[in-house]
């Protein structure tokens, strides 16, 4: 698999879901691939779950899904 593949793989896991409060928050969906899982929480370190993590696993990448590579 090449990387743009794997990348666009694990961004397609991170969703947006609204909280009961009308808040959004950023998690994996259901069937997510566990190295991702893992590395979000190799993230967290010493912190219980935290928004802002997902948030930016999230956005970095669909930075990345974004990128194209000049040849």
């Amino acid at each position: 698999m090449t990387i743009n593949k794997l990348i666009k793989k694990y961004a397609d896991q991170v969703i947006q879901s609204k909280r009961t409060d009308g808040s959004y928050y950023t998690h994996l969906i259901e069937d997510h691939d566990d190295e991702l899982q893992e590395a979000i929480y190799r993230a967290h370190g010493d912190l219980f779950p935290h928004d802002w993590i997902y948030e930016t696993f999230g956005a970095i990448l669909d930075d990345l899904e974004g990128y194209n590579r000049m040849p």
